[in-house]
């Protein structure tokens, strides 16, 4: 004869009783949570642990007050207005190196580190001008906002004031976007270290290059001292432009052009393995 299994009887009294014991255990938890939040909120807000003074380094062009001034609004208040935001042990220096690079375009690198528990040291590197990127020649004499600092990588990271003469070597290309170049790379840095290394091996044959363009269809253009253009293509190999260039200037001819005094007005070397030039 089969028997059927009673299921077990919990009374209510029984349930009530461990539903009390479970609100008793979560309002206890809550209480210290609280009071564990409440001491860390205190505790990120005391003076002794909040960061007062900024110390910056190696700035010449960057604005100390500016960057004093980014930080102290950095610091600024708090998260959710319960955590300081200058306590010193939840400052976070890579982001805010990020912050600062981001913000100030002369900032090239910069380290940020806690010096003690109220103070940190910024140090700056900045970026150096090289050259010099023009939107027109034209243009150049005109307006104030005309050409932009480069740095050794062609990049762009702060107006330049008028120059007479070529205090620096020039790029010329027009600016996209707002017109303000600031923040963007002249040419990829890779390219732009490819075209600084046939500038300088053609400065190694006494020949002075004092402007680059870039035309209508794409070409690069070399403009020389008294202002012979060198056409070029950017899908070339520059090392064999090179040789194909000393090689033209070593012919009998074109030296006997030059030693005659007569003009070089250009030279062309966009075509495979031939050199054109005109001499007036």
């Amino acid at each position: 004869m089969l028997f059927l299994k009673k299921k077990g009887f919990t009374s209510r009294r029984s349930v009530q009783k461990r539903r009390k014991q479970y609100a008793i255990r979560a309002g206890v938890f809550a209480v210290v949570l609280i009071l564990l939040s409440a001491a860390f909120s205190w505790a990120s807000w005391h003076p002794r642990l909040n960061i007062h003074t900024v110390n910056v380094l190696g700035n010449t062009t960057v604005s100390e007050e500016d960057v004093r001034s980014f930080l102290e609004h950095r610091l600024d208040g708090g998260y959710l207005n319960i955590i300081s935001r200058a306590n010193v042990f939840l400052f976070q220096p890579r982001i805010v190196e990020e912050e600062l690079r981001t913000t100030f375009k002369k900032i090239k690198e910069v380290t940020v580190s806690r010096d003690s528990l109220q103070s940190i040291v910024i140090d700056i590197d900045e970026r150096k001008p090289f050259y010099l990127w023009c939107e027109d020649e034209m243009v150049k004499e005109k307006s104030e906002d005309a050409c932009y600092f480069l740095d050794i990588d062609g990049y762009t990271f702060a107006p330049a004031p008028y120059f007479s003469g070529s205090v620096y070597f020039e790029f010329y290309k027009p600016f996209s976007g707002d017109k303000n170049p600031i923040g963007t790379n002249f040419l990829p840095e890779t390219e732009f270290k490819r075209l600084i290394a046939f500038r300088n091996s053609i400065r190694e044959m006494d020949i002075e290059v004092q402007k680059f363009k870039i035309s209508d269809v794409g070409d690069y253009v070399f403009v020389l001292k008294k202002g012979t253009e060198i056409f070029f293509n950017p899908k070339q190999d520059f090392d064999i432009l090179f040789h194909n260039l000393a090689a033209t200037f070593d012919t009998e001819q074109f030296a006997s052009k030059k030693k005659q005094g007569f003009f070089l007005e250009y030279i062309d070397l966009r075509f495979e393995n031939k050199v054109y030039y005109r001499f007036q």
